[in-house]
């Protein structure tokens, strides 16, 4: 997140293998990353890990990320959960007003729930669905929601770092202002972005600034390309990751490691 001020919040990016921590700064129109640091999971979460109610705190590894990571400015900061915690859905027909909207929201997620003692904390955000000469074909309304446990006990994480957590941020609405920041909004059509966890990717479609097609995508994850360089160079996953992050994965035109 970066608004008037020259140098953004502190992006916290919680995944179930690692924490990953990050800051922009804006130089004239340009936008450069001031900071970033991986830090691994001394012991990864499992599926089952992800999806049980009483969640698992990321404190000691926002603190190291903040320890290491010299380069940090400032305390305020932003946080992501996996998507695997959140659900989507999308409705086309919710009432104008935001109390209702809201109201009704709340209702079909309860309606929905497989346990009726869990609650969920939710947002929603409008998107024009455009059509094939991308102008808007109608509009939907998309909510992202999880449970409010894992809410809390990121706001707690981030917090017992010493860092102020101004926004639980949505995956897909961040991925659409990475969109924003390095296009065009009136750049014509939509714009696809993959988002590759470990566990699982996320797949978006952004036109104008927003989202208006979420796919999650289960056992897509890059675990995948991490266990194949892991077995055919036979090291182990701590070496597999440090050749990762030194290296890169090859590139699709020239064969090399890539750089960037």
């Amino acid at each position: 997140m970066i608004a008037t001020s020259r140098t953004g919040w502190i992006g916290v990016d919680v995944g179930t293998h690692a924490v990953k921590l990050a800051q922009i700064e804006r130089a004239g129109s340009r936008y450069h990353l001031r900071a970033a640091m991986i830090v691994p999971r001394t012991e990864p979460w499992r599926t089952d890990d992800v999806l049980r109610i009483e969640p698992a705190s990321s404190a000691q590894e926002i603190r190291a990320g903040l320890t290491l990571g010299r380069a940090f400015s400032g305390r305020h900061a932003a946080c992501t959960l996996p998507m695997q915690l959140c659900d989507v859905r999308s409705f086309g027909d919710l009432p104008r007003d935001d109390a209702g909207r809201r109201d009704t929201i709340a209702g079909e997620l309860q309606s929905l729930a497989l346990d009726q003692n869990v609650e969920r904390e939710f947002d929603y955000w409008d998107a024009e669905v455009p059509g094939h000469d991308g102008a808007s074909v109608g509009e939907r309304q998309h909510v992202l929601s999880l449970a409010r446990a894992w809410t809390l006990c990121a706001a707690r994480d981030v917090s017992q770092a010493g860092l102020r957590c101004r926004m639980l941020d949505g995956v897909p609405l961040a991925l659409a202002r990475a969109v924003e920041m390095s296009a065009p909004r009136d750049a014509a059509g939509p714009t696809a972005i993959l988002d590759w966890g470990f566990a699982s990717a996320t797949f978006c479609l952004v036109h104008r600034g927003t989202p208006y097609f979420v796919r999650t995508l289960p056992g897509c994850g890059f675990r995948g390309a991490v266990h194949a360089i892991r077995e055919a160079i036979g090291v182990s996953l701590e070496e597999t990751n440090k050749v990762l992050q030194d290296f890169g994965l090859p590139s699709s035109t020239h064969g090399d490691a890539a750089t960037s």
